[in-house]
């Protein structure tokens, strides 16, 4: 959509080209032609050419406001917040805006910046240089890391446009839902099979084991420290071992080996 302005040329040819996207809707702002006067002539006679004004010099003293010649104008309308226009976009389209660089942040969010950089700028004890900020539905997404910190370390927070709520790391809770029920399913179908895993807490391959097996692993998990008497009875020396049908294996097991050994899923 295209729209026109009586603002100077001076003013017009600023806003010519600014463009601001708001729902999906496309605004240019550019100057209007200046109307062309009626001459009245004689029957008969062609009317002269229209005489082309020379340019005028603005009188000393006169502001962006007013013309040449003293006649006031219209101030042009503000453009609308970057976060307003981040706003509209999220809720029309139905999806996160477009990042939005750090300096071109919109006054709500400074405040909120400043919080995270002093906040986890003591726990880290170095200053925090924030990456990126992105209007994300109703949230502030921000995107920072400690100044000095390698490649990949860096954290995300998501913060509530009045900056009364905020959580780290966000994740997708029907995924989470989906990945611990088979999580479970599997454990729980392990322990119904017969499988046991023996195994220290404070051992780095136990532990490696139990990440394999996943978040409900102590459903089939022995720790040796609290049931020595089980450990000793099958002669268990290695840390984990599986039992199974009264089969004692030694070593870690990756899971499509405990799949195969069980028939679980």
């Amino acid at each position: 959509m295209v729209i026109c302005s009586t603002v100077p040329r001076s003013a017009a040819a600023r806003w010519h080209i600014r463009r601001t996207v708001l729902g999906g809707i496309g605004l240019l702002l550019t100057a209007c032609p200046a109307p062309t006067p009626a001459v009245s002539s004689p029957p008969g006679v062609v009317p002269p050419p229209p005489a082309i004004a020379s340019p005028k010099t603005a009188p000393a003293g006169a502001t962006s406001d007013t013309a040449a010649g003293g006649v006031p104008v219209a101030a042009p309308v503000a453009a609308p917040s970057l976060g307003a226009v981040l706003a509209a976009q999220a809720a029309a389209q139905g999806q996160a805006a477009e990042p939005v660089a750090p300096a071109a942040a919109d006054p709500e969010s400074a405040e909120i910046v400043k919080a995270i950089e002093e906040m986890y700028g003591m726990a880290a004890n170095a200053p925090i240089d924030v990456l990126e900020i992105r209007l994300d539905g109703p949230l502030y997404r921000i995107t920072f890391q400690a100044r000095g910190a390698g490649k990949g370390s860096t954290t995300t927070v998501f913060v509530s446009r009045d900056g009364k709520m905020a959580y780290q790391d966000g994740f997708d809770l029907r995924e989470r839902l989906k990945q611990m029920r088979m999580e479970k399913g599997f454990a729980e179908c392990m322990r119904l099979a017969g499988l046991h895993v023996y195994g220290l807490l404070n051992d780095e391959e136990t532990r490696k084991q139990l990440a394999e097996i996943g978040g409900f692993a102590g459903a089939v998990f022995i720790d040796c420290a609290a049931g020595k008497e089980n450990c000793a009875r099958l002669g268990v020396k290695v840390f984990p071992s599986l039992e199974f049908r009264g089969k004692t294996e030694a070593g870690f097991k990756q899971r499509n080996y405990l799949e195969s050994l069980t028939g679980c899923k």
